[in-house]
Protein backbone atom coordinates (compact mmCIF):
# COMPACT_ATOMS: atom_id res chain seq x y z
CA UNK A 1 0.00 0.00 0.00
CA UNK A 2 2.85 2.42 0.79
CA UNK A 3 5.39 0.71 -1.51
CA UNK A 4 7.59 -0.08 1.47
CA UNK A 5 8.13 3.51 2.57
CA UNK A 6 5.99 3.04 5.69
CA UNK A 7 6.79 -0.25 7.47
CA UNK A 8 4.01 -2.80 7.93
CA UNK A 9 4.16 -2.61 11.74
CA UNK A 10 3.66 1.16 11.70
CA UNK A 11 0.64 0.77 9.39
CA UNK A 12 -0.81 -1.88 11.73
CA UNK A 13 -0.32 0.46 14.70
CA UNK A 14 -2.12 3.31 12.96
CA UNK A 15 -5.01 1.08 11.86
CA UNK A 16 -5.26 -0.29 15.41
CA UNK A 17 -5.55 3.18 16.91
CA UNK A 18 -8.11 4.20 14.30
CA UNK A 19 -10.20 1.05 14.84
CA UNK A 20 -10.22 1.60 18.59
CA UNK A 21 -11.25 5.25 18.29
CA UNK A 22 -14.05 4.26 15.89
CA UNK A 23 -15.23 1.64 18.43
CA UNK A 24 -14.48 -1.21 16.00
CA UNK A 25 -12.15 -2.90 18.49
CA UNK A 26 -13.11 -3.70 22.07
CA UNK A 27 -11.20 -2.05 24.88
CA UNK A 28 -9.02 -4.51 26.84
CA UNK A 29 -9.95 -7.33 24.46
CA UNK A 30 -6.93 -9.45 25.43
CA UNK A 31 -7.91 -9.57 29.10
CA UNK A 32 -11.55 -10.23 28.18
CA UNK A 33 -10.42 -13.21 26.08
CA UNK A 34 -7.99 -14.37 28.79
CA UNK A 35 -5.19 -14.33 26.23
CA UNK A 36 -3.06 -11.43 27.50
CA UNK A 37 -0.28 -13.65 28.87
CA UNK A 38 -0.13 -15.77 25.71
CA UNK A 39 0.08 -12.75 23.39
CA UNK A 40 2.77 -11.09 25.53
CA UNK A 41 4.81 -14.32 25.51
CA UNK A 42 4.52 -14.53 21.71
CA UNK A 43 5.58 -10.89 21.35
CA UNK A 44 8.60 -11.41 23.57
CA UNK A 45 9.60 -14.52 21.59
CA UNK A 46 9.43 -12.52 18.37
CA UNK A 47 11.41 -9.73 19.98
CA UNK A 48 14.32 -11.94 20.96
CA UNK A 49 14.29 -14.44 18.08
CA UNK A 50 17.01 -12.50 16.26
CA UNK A 51 19.43 -13.35 19.07
CA UNK A 52 19.22 -17.02 18.08
CA UNK A 53 21.34 -16.37 14.99
CA UNK A 54 23.89 -14.25 16.87
CA UNK A 55 27.18 -15.89 17.82
CA UNK A 56 29.32 -14.95 20.81
CA UNK A 57 31.85 -13.25 18.54
CA UNK A 58 29.22 -11.02 16.98
CA UNK A 59 27.74 -10.06 20.35
CA UNK A 60 31.16 -9.46 21.93
CA UNK A 61 32.15 -7.12 19.11
CA UNK A 62 29.30 -4.72 19.88
CA UNK A 63 29.16 -4.90 23.70
CA UNK A 64 31.46 -1.90 24.16
CA UNK A 65 29.61 0.20 21.60
CA UNK A 66 26.25 -0.78 23.08
CA UNK A 67 27.37 0.09 26.62
CA UNK A 68 28.67 3.48 25.48
CA UNK A 69 25.42 4.22 23.63
CA UNK A 70 23.32 3.26 26.66
CA UNK A 71 25.43 5.50 28.91
CA UNK A 72 25.17 8.39 26.44
CA UNK A 73 21.41 7.83 26.04
CA UNK A 74 20.88 7.77 29.82
CA UNK A 75 22.56 11.16 30.24
CA UNK A 76 20.75 12.60 27.20
CA UNK A 77 17.40 11.35 28.51
CA UNK A 78 18.14 12.98 31.87
CA UNK A 79 18.67 16.31 30.12
CA UNK A 80 15.46 15.87 28.11
CA UNK A 81 13.56 14.95 31.29
CA UNK A 82 14.87 18.11 32.96
CA UNK A 83 13.68 20.18 30.01
CA UNK A 84 10.30 18.41 29.94
CA UNK A 85 9.83 18.96 33.68
CA UNK A 86 10.22 22.72 33.15
CA UNK A 87 7.92 22.83 30.11
CA UNK A 88 5.12 20.58 31.43
CA UNK A 89 5.43 21.58 35.12
CA UNK A 90 5.97 17.99 36.25
CA UNK A 91 8.59 16.61 38.63
CA UNK A 92 11.98 15.73 37.13
CA UNK A 93 11.72 12.18 38.49
CA UNK A 94 8.31 11.60 36.88
CA UNK A 95 9.61 12.85 33.52
CA UNK A 96 12.76 10.75 33.81
CA UNK A 97 10.78 7.61 34.65
CA UNK A 98 8.54 8.15 31.61
CA UNK A 99 11.56 8.70 29.34
CA UNK A 100 13.39 5.62 30.66
CA UNK A 101 10.22 3.54 30.27
CA UNK A 102 9.71 4.71 26.70
CA UNK A 103 13.37 3.92 25.96
CA UNK A 104 12.57 0.22 26.45
CA UNK A 105 10.12 0.21 23.54
CA UNK A 106 7.02 -1.93 23.05
CA UNK A 107 6.13 -4.47 24.46
CA UNK A 108 8.66 -4.18 27.31
CA UNK A 109 7.53 -0.69 28.30
CA UNK A 110 3.92 -1.90 28.51
CA UNK A 111 4.93 -4.76 30.80
CA UNK A 112 6.90 -2.38 33.05
CA UNK A 113 3.99 0.07 33.23
CA UNK A 114 1.47 -2.67 33.99
CA UNK A 115 3.68 -4.09 36.75
CA UNK A 116 4.24 -0.66 38.32
CA UNK A 117 0.50 0.08 38.32
CA UNK A 118 -0.38 -3.32 39.79
CA UNK A 119 2.19 -2.96 42.60
CA UNK A 120 1.09 0.54 43.61
CA UNK A 121 -2.70 0.26 43.33
CA UNK A 122 -5.56 -1.91 44.49
CA UNK A 123 -7.86 -3.63 42.01
CA UNK A 124 -10.88 -1.57 41.05
CA UNK A 125 -11.63 1.92 39.84
CA UNK A 126 -8.32 3.39 41.02
CA UNK A 127 -6.27 0.93 38.97
CA UNK A 128 -8.54 1.26 35.94
CA UNK A 129 -8.39 5.07 36.01
CA UNK A 130 -4.61 5.19 36.40
CA UNK A 131 -4.16 2.62 33.63
CA UNK A 132 -6.45 4.58 31.31
CA UNK A 133 -4.48 7.77 32.04
CA UNK A 134 -0.92 6.41 31.82
CA UNK A 135 -0.94 3.43 29.45
CA UNK A 136 -1.80 5.27 26.19
CA UNK A 137 1.04 7.75 26.78
CA UNK A 138 3.51 4.95 27.52
CA UNK A 139 2.49 2.94 24.45
CA UNK A 140 2.75 5.90 22.09
CA UNK A 141 6.06 7.01 23.63
CA UNK A 142 7.47 3.49 23.36
CA UNK A 143 6.47 3.17 19.72
CA UNK A 144 7.73 6.60 18.73
CA UNK A 145 11.03 6.44 20.63
CA UNK A 146 12.15 2.91 19.88
CA UNK A 147 9.85 0.61 17.97
CA UNK A 148 9.12 2.82 14.95
CA UNK A 149 12.75 3.91 14.65
CA UNK A 150 13.91 0.27 14.86
CA UNK A 151 11.40 -0.79 12.20
CA UNK A 152 12.46 2.08 9.94
CA UNK A 153 16.13 1.12 10.26
CA UNK A 154 15.37 -2.56 9.64
CA UNK A 155 12.96 -1.91 6.75
CA UNK A 156 13.61 -1.68 3.03
CA UNK A 157 13.20 2.10 2.81
CA UNK A 158 16.53 3.96 3.21
CA UNK A 159 16.80 6.08 6.37
CA UNK A 160 19.21 9.03 6.26
CA UNK A 161 20.46 10.54 9.53
CA UNK A 162 20.40 14.33 9.71
CA UNK A 163 22.86 15.80 12.21
CA UNK A 164 23.27 19.42 13.29
CA UNK A 165 26.55 21.10 12.27
CA UNK A 166 27.19 21.76 15.98
CA UNK A 167 28.02 18.06 16.49
CA UNK A 168 31.66 19.00 15.98
CA UNK A 169 31.64 20.73 19.39
CA UNK A 170 30.79 17.48 21.18
CA UNK A 171 33.26 15.14 19.50
CA UNK A 172 36.87 16.27 19.69
CA UNK A 173 38.87 15.70 16.48
CA UNK A 174 35.81 14.11 14.82
CA UNK A 175 34.77 15.31 11.40
CA UNK A 176 31.67 14.47 9.38
CA UNK A 177 33.55 11.56 7.79
CA UNK A 178 34.09 9.45 10.91
CA UNK A 179 30.68 10.35 12.40
CA UNK A 180 29.07 9.39 9.09
CA UNK A 181 30.90 6.05 9.10
CA UNK A 182 29.84 5.34 12.70
CA UNK A 183 26.16 6.11 12.03
CA UNK A 184 26.16 4.04 8.86
CA UNK A 185 27.53 1.10 10.84
CA UNK A 186 24.49 1.47 13.10
CA UNK A 187 22.21 0.96 10.09
CA UNK A 188 21.60 4.34 8.49
CA UNK A 189 21.77 4.46 4.69
CA UNK A 190 23.61 7.79 4.72
CA UNK A 191 24.37 10.81 6.90
CA UNK A 192 24.09 14.47 6.01
CA UNK A 193 24.26 17.75 7.92
CA UNK A 194 20.90 19.32 8.74
CA UNK A 195 22.00 22.48 6.99
CA UNK A 196 21.84 20.61 3.66
CA UNK A 197 18.16 19.85 4.17
CA UNK A 198 17.50 23.45 5.18
CA UNK A 199 19.18 24.64 1.99
CA UNK A 200 17.04 22.34 -0.14
CA UNK A 201 13.83 23.51 1.58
Amino acid sequence: MTKGYVPMYVVCLLFGFAAHELKRVETDALHEASSYGFVMTALMMGLFKTLASSGTDGIASVVGIAAALVAFATVAMGLMALLASKIFKQSFFMCYVIVLNAFSGFPINMLITTEAININTEEGDERDNITAEIMPKMLVAGFVCVTIVSVLLAGDAPVIASIAPSFIAYFENAGIGCVREALMRLGFADVEETALGATIV
